[in-house]
């Protein structure tokens, strides 16, 4: 019994090792998300950041708020739940 509550406070702390490293590497961007989890609750979580040349997570399907596509991914949305039209 010993041994797997060790082994799960390792992984706390291999988990708190890695959050620390992530605030050093990104200290904007996870600065952002705290103030977006302040409004919204812990359940927020990030997709994809960039900060001082590395990146975490998996980039979007397209780069900042272009219209154009937003509206195409709107448009493909609705026909697939038949809201064409209307």
């Amino acid at each position: 019994m010993a041994d797997v509550v060790e082994m799960i406070r390792a992984n706390v702390r291999r988990d708190e090792v890695k959050r620390e490293q992530i605030r050093i590497d990104f200290p904007n961007c996870t600065a952002i998300i705290d103030q977006f989890r302040a409004v919204f609750g812990d359940g927020v979580k990030a997709k994809y950041f960039e900060e001082g040349g590395k990146t975490m997570g998996k980039p979007q399907p397209f780069d900042g708020t272009d219209i154009d596509k937003l509206i195409r991914l709107d448009e493909m949305d609705a026909k697939r739940h038949g809201r064409v039209g209307r």
